[in-house]
């Protein structure tokens, strides 16, 4: 059973190597019943492995609990410096991650509205090309017959502006035509006996 002093103690210990949390006691088990069978308090071989920075060296732990007080305190000292840096980097390098992630957030709104401005542009691009297609057509179909030269024409257009064959029935849908009606109105042509003017 540990008195008020032991407890006052435990904490001071928590306080100085632990940022002020409960430690861990369990994995010092071990080495605290071995260290109390020799006579010391369980807070003084607790700072003993502590300081030592083991749970299982008890030569280590047995020379620091043999030492002199002088040389006791000046490496308790050194060793809760030692944890006061790093934690102190250890809550800067927290900060950091907290604000890599913040901006990693912000760059990945920025993208996703940056990737529905692109698929926008496309189907803005689409549109317009689509309706660049039907007045194209509209123009050949006109007057209800397809030249040899106007059909090379729509070829050469389509090439130009990398319409598939999927756009072009989207296109001739509009005007409430097919391919094969737009292969009818170029027969038109040699059932008359070739191109008109």
């Amino acid at each position: 059973m540990t008195t008020g002093g032991d407890d006052k103690k435990l904490r001071q210990l928590e306080q100085d190597f632990n940022n002020g949390d409960p430690l861990d006691l369990i994995q010092y088990q071990s080495i605290l019943s071995e260290v109390a069978n020799m006579g010391f308090s369980t807070t003084d071989a607790l700072e003993a492995a502590l300081v030592c920075n083991t749970n299982n060296n008890i030569e280590a732990i047995t020379d620091y609990l043999l030492d002199t007080d002088n040389n006791k305190k000046k490496r308790y000292n050194q060793k809760k410096e030692e944890l006061s840096k790093k934690f102190d980097v250890s809550t800067e390098k927290q900060k950091l991650l907290e604000e890599v992630q913040r901006l990693n957030q912000i760059l990945q709104q920025e993208l996703q509205k940056q990737n529905q401005l692109k698929q926008e542009l496309m189907e803005r691009k689409e549109v317009t090309k689509l309706d660049k297609l039907v007045e194209f057509l509209r123009g050949i179909v006109a007057d209800e017959i397809i030249t040899d030269k106007e059909l090379e024409s729509l070829e050469q257009y389509k090439k130009e502006n990398d319409i598939d064959e999927e756009l072009q029935e989207e296109a001739l849908a509009k005007l409430d035509l097919t391919s094969e009606a737009l292969s009818e109105l170029h027969k038109e042509v040699d059932k008359a006996g070739g191109d008109k003017l």
